[in-house]
């Protein structure tokens, strides 16, 4: 999906990186659920009419 470990650190609550990359091995299946989600976010933000062309091309 194209996201980036700072963009996936911020969504955790990480303070750094460094945590994001030290942790990420551990849950395997967050990366799967993160992206559910975040697919699901998405659609509903498209449904309603939020989301601008600049939006989707992110996902």
């Amino acid at each position: 999906m194209g996201f980036s470990v700072l963009a996936i650190g911020e969504r955790m609550g990480h303070e750094a990186e460094k945590i994001t990359y030290r942790y990420a091995h551990l849950f395997p299946t967050v990366q799967t659920e993160m992206a559910e989600k975040l697919e699901m976010e998405r659609m509903t933000k498209e449904q309603s009419g939020d989301m601008s062309r600049g939006d989707l091309k992110r996902f």
